[in-house]
């Protein structure tokens, strides 16, 4: 579960807003997680603390990110 991780790193990055949007394709679920801001250093920051956070969680899973 990505929820709680991602609600720490929005509230960590004030200047951006994160979104995260679940699929089912039918066969496979996945979820597109979305950052947007006026400042693009803020956005990069939160980018590096949201992969982090999906490497974290691949790796306590066995998936993969993409």
């Amino acid at each position: 579960d990505i929820g709680d991780p991602l609600s720490a790193i929005a509230k960590a990055h004030p200047e951006v807003n994160i979104g995260s949007y679940p699929r089912f394709t039918g066969d496979s679920f996945s979820t597109e997680i979305v950052i947007r801001g006026r400042r693009q250093g803020a956005i990069d920051a939160a980018r590096v603390d949201v992969e982090a956070m999906l490497a974290n969680v691949a790796s306590k899973l066995g998936a993969r990110t993409v």
